[in-house]
């Protein structure tokens, strides 16, 4: 007798290949569809768990500028149409406490402050668009709310 042999029953027989289901024989294909439906699963319990919440709104404090303005039609909000403010920090603090505000101005000379949305379709979508700005005079100051992680300011003089 020798291993293997149909007249020794204590010894396995493998299964010649023809008898194995073909997807069996596929092992590979069953894995990767098992890892896959276990992935989509993953991923429907995280968003009806943690459904997606938007980013924090920025201070427009952060991007206050001197010797600029913004040369865009805006409309004014939060009721009054000119604020009289100590300081710039009061009037980017009027804006960011408005969640309609997109920009501010305020002007040193006279304590003015006007806080705003632009009105225009590119700036309204980005505030901190180059041409949402405009050069002005010493004491006069603008900030806008970013609405992304990329704004372009003035570099500091030296």
């Amino acid at each position: 007798r020798w291993c293997g042999s149909p007249d020794s029953p204590t010894d396995l027989q493998l299964a010649p290949a023809a008898h194995v289901p073909g997807l069996l024989r596929r092992w590979h294909i069953l894995v990767f569809i098992g890892v896959s439906a276990g992935c989509a699963l993953m991923v429907v319990v995280i968003l009806i768990k943690d459904p997606p919440v938007d980013p924090p709104r920025w201070s427009s404090c952060l991007v206050a500028m001197e010797k600029v303005s913004t040369c865009q039609n805006v409309a004014l909000v939060g009721g009054e149409s000119v604020l009289r403010l100590e300081s710039k920090d009061e009037c980017c603090a009027a804006c960011d406490q408005n969640e309609d505000c997109q920009g501010w101005t305020f002007s040193e000379h006279d304590g003015s402050c006007q806080i705003f949305a632009f009105q225009s379709g590119s700036c309204s979508e980005d505030p901190g668009l180059i041409q949402c700005r405009c050069f002005t005079h010493s004491g006069n100051w603008f900030g806008f709310v970013p609405s992304s992680g990329m704004v372009w300011v003035p570099q500091a003089a030296t």
